[in-house]
C-alpha cells in the first residue's frame, strides 16, 4: 500500500493540545475563560436597606427600591458590567446618605435663625433718624374650629388615597398628630401594611442568603436580612407582626451563629 494513503489518516489523528488550566475560585478553569472576579453587591444592599427603612418620602423610597432591584438583577451578569453598575450605585447611595435628615436633638448647622440678619436694619445710617418699624399684626393663637375640621378631613382623605395605592408611609405622615378614632384606625392599617411588605422582602433576602455557599457573602447577606427585619420593629414597635418579626430575627441569628458569625 502506498504511503500516500496513510498521510490523510495520520493528519486526521493529530491531537491539538488544550490550553493550560489555571486555578479558579471554585476549581480549575481554562486559561482562555479566566476573567475578572464577580462583584459582590452585599455592602451596597446593607446600605440601601438602612436608607429604605428610614425613607419618609415616597419618591425617595422608590428610587432606593429601584437601586436595590438593579443590584439583584446584576448578580449573574458580566463582571465588567457589574463593576460599572457597582460604582454608579455607590455614588447614588453616597448622595442619598448625604440627604438623610439630621437626627432629632442635634444642633443645627450654621447661624441660628433668630441671630441671622434678614437683610434690613431698624436704624438709619450714622447720624440719621431711626427708621420706623413695620406694623406687624399678631397671628391668631388658635386655629378656628372650621379650619381645624377641614384640615383633619383633608388628612383622612389623603391617607385613604395613599393606602389605596399602598403608599403606607405617606399615609402615616399625613395622619401625624391626628388623634380621631378614624385616623387611628387608618394609621394602624398603614403601619401594618408597611410592616407586612417589609417583612416579606426581608424573608426573600433571607432565603436568597441561604442559597449562597458558605463564606463571607452568605454572612453579609444574612446580616442584611437581619437589618431589614430589625428596622421594622424599631420604626413601628406597635405593628401587628412585631412578635413574628422577633422570631424571624432569632432564626437569622441562629443561622449566623451556626457559621460562627455575630449578628
Amino acid at each position: 500500500m502506498s504511503i500516500l494513503f496513510w498521510i490523510p489518516l495520520m493528519i486526521g489523528c493529530v491531537t491539538v493540545p488544550s490550553p493550560p488550566p489555571v486555578a479558579g475560585g471554585d476549581g480549575t478553569v481554562l486559561a482562555t475563560t479566566a476573567g475578572p472576579p464577580a462583584v459582590s453587591f452585599v455592602p451596597l444592599e446593607e446600605r440601601v436597606n438602612v436608607l429604605v427603612a428610614e425613607a419618609q418620602d415616597t419618591d425617595r423610597r422608590d428610587r432606593l427600591v429601584a437601586a436595590r432591584e438593579l443590584m439583584q438583577t446584576m448578580r449573574n451578569k458580566d463582571a465588567i458590567a457589574q463593576r460599572k453598575v457597582y460604582e454608579y450605585l455607590d455614588a447614588v447611595l453616597t448622595i442619598e446618605e448625604r440627604a438623610r435628615p439630621a437626627p432629632i436633638g442635634m444642633d443645627p448647622i450654621g447661624v441660628p435663625i433668630e441671630e441671622e440678619p434678614l437683610g434690613g436694619s431698624s436704624t438709619a445710617p450714622t447720624g440719621g433718624a431711626p427708621l420706623p418699624l413695620p406694623d406687624i399684626q399678631p397671628l391668631p393663637s388658635v386655629i378656628a374650629p372650621a379650619e381645624a375640621a377641614t384640615t383633619l378631613a383633608s388628612a383622612v382623605v389623603g391617607a385613604r388615597a395613599a393606602l389605596a395605592e399602598s403608599r403606607y408611609l405617606d399615609a402615616v405622615a399625613l395622619l401625624q398628630g391626628v388623634t380621631t378614632p378614624e385616623a387611628s384606625t387608618l394609621r394602624k392599617e398603614a403601619v401594618d401594611g408597611w410592616a407586612r411588605t417589609e417583612r416579606e422582602r426581608a424573608g426573600h433576602m433571607f432565603l436568597e442568603a441561604r442559597q449562597l455557599p458558605p463564606g463571607g457573602e452568605r454572612v453579609a447577606s444574612l446580616r442584611a436580612a437581619r437589618i431589614a427585619l430589625a428596622a421594622i420593629n424599631e420604626r413601628f414597635p406597635d405593628n401587628a407582626y412585631a412578635a413574628q418579626i422577633a422570631e424571624n430575627i432569632a432564626k437569622v441569628d441562629a443561622d449566623l451563629a451556626a457559621v460562627g458569625a455575630r449578628p
